[in-house]
């Protein structure tokens, strides 16, 4: 991790883990001779508690005689600005400033723990398989020497070296599903065997080795089977009948990636919808994460940024069949779920928020999932209403209508879920087969 010479900086916040890590790099500097710094960064979140932990790291390191610089931020508002989750911003902006010392290492105090606590979360998120395999002791200039420490070792390791540490609050917030991996699954998994944490550990090592041999035999894959253009990026689906599945997600994920800048939020879900949508006819699409949209061409699958009509409005140009009696999911997460059965006509036929039963014997083309289309109607009582129309009535914004997945015949919208259904598909006294839709969020 670390050689004679190079320039180490550690981000440290105060807390037990963090203060652990500046005491050991403090002592292994005697040995290996590096220089050594120091970065915290408070994240103007906890007002007082946060300027004191900052005011402490800065108090211990000038007793130490080591660097430090302390760096205020507004991470609510970076958040905000830059449309990320609290934790993404902070983090980011963290390793912005880390990067700022323009060191040979940066030292951060990730431990066994939260690596066990990453496989889970991935593990519940619908991870891939490098996912699985947590954080790793090295990435890049990124080192993290207590990865092989539990969260017990370090606190027994300061309490021996009278080393005092701030405590977070937040982190005891079990609404936080990395807290709540924390202080209540992992409990409960040390109850049925107390080295759970170390196997989970060594398991992860296991799968990082297994996935440094996967990626060198998916980059032979990329070379020959995905090209990249400035607007978008094409995979070949040749490799579909060459390869085996486990190797084809991951080559899918490496298109996504590439088309999109980043993976944090792809997930099994995505990828499995990018494979069956090679097997469907050109012309066929879906819609992913970060504005990406995926298309069956030909023989090829192209994946890339949606495009804004310039009004400010973005059309997701997704269509799926709709079947008679199934199941079909949107890339937004939200099950559709049909079935149909042939009824005698009811006047007190159950009408619900988001399930509803339409008169299938007056659907005219094949009904579809999809999101809308210029020349979009409703039926209302008197005649029709342009779905625009509808979705103004509805408060519904421009920048949201193109986001929105409903249900067609045609041109002629059957229903917008939670909104409004068409009059023209409802049942009446002639009706034999009743079409029942619910549907729900995953």
């Amino acid at each position: 991790m670390i050689t004679p010479g190079q320039k180490v900086v550690a981000g440290v916040s105060g807390g037990a883990d963090s203060m652990c890590l500046l005491f050991l790099l403090y002592e292994l500097r005697k040995e290996l001779d590096f220089s050594l710094s120091v970065v915290h960064v408070e994240h103007g979140i906890r007002g007082e508690a946060s300027e004191a932990d900052a005011a402490y790291v800065e108090k211990i390191c000038a007793e130490l005689s080591i660097p430090c610089r302390i760096v205020h931020i507004n991470a609510p508002g970076l958040a905000e600005t830059k449309g990320e989750s609290l934790e993404e911003a902070a983090r980011n902006a963290r390793y912005e400033e880390f990067e700022k010392e323009d060191a040979d290492r940066i030292a951060v105090a990730h431990h066994a723990c939260d690596l066990a606590e990453t496989v889970l979360f991935n593990l519940f998120r619908g991870s891939s398989l490098k996912g699985m395999g947590g954080i790793s002791p090295v990435r890049g200039k990124i080192i993290r020497p207590l990865l092989c420490l539990t969260r017990d070792e370090i606190e027994d390791y300061c309490r021996e070296k009278a080393i005092n540490y701030r405590t977070d609050a937040s982190n005891f917030d079990t609404e936080i599903p990395r807290n709540a991996i924390r202080h209540e699954i992992i409990p409960i998994a040390e109850k049925i065997n107390s080295n759970a944490v170390r196997h989970i550990e060594s398991t992860a090592a296991d799968i990082r080795d297994w996935c440094e041999y996967i990626d060198a035999e998916i980059a032979a894959l990329e070379e020959k089977y995905i090209t990249a253009a400035e607007d978008e990026v094409e995979l070949d689906i040749a490799v579909f009948s060459e390869k085996p599945e486990i190797m084809l997600s991951e080559l899918i994920r490496r298109a996504i990636g590439r088309a999109a800048g980043r993976l944090k939020d792809i997930s099994r879900v995505h990828v499995r919808d990018v494979m069956s949508l090679a097997g469907k006819t050109s012309g066929r699409k879906i819609v992913l994460p970060y504005g990406i949209c995926a298309e069956r061409v030909f023989d090829k699958l192209v994946f890339k940024k949606i495009i804004n009509n310039g009004k400010g409005e973005v059309f997701l140009d997704y269509e799926e069949e709709a079947p008679e009696a199934g199941e079909i999911t949107t890339p937004d997460g939200i099950q559709y779920t049909f079935s149909l059965d042939k009824i005698k006509y009811s006047a007190v036929f159950p009408q619900g928020k988001y399930t509803k039963w339409f008169d299938y014997d007056k659907i005219r083309c094949k009904p579809v999932v999809r999101t809308r289309r210029n020349g979009d109607y409703m039926t209302i009582k008197g005649g029709r209403k342009k779905l625009k129309d509808v979705f103004a009535e509805a408060r519904i914004g421009s920048d949201r209508r193109g986001k929105i997945f409903l249900i067609a015949d045609g041109s002629h919208v059957i229903w917008v879920p939670g909104i409004r259904m068409s009059e023209e598909f409802k049942i009446d006294e002639n009706t034999t087969r009743v079409w029942k839709v619910s549907v729900r969020s995953l």
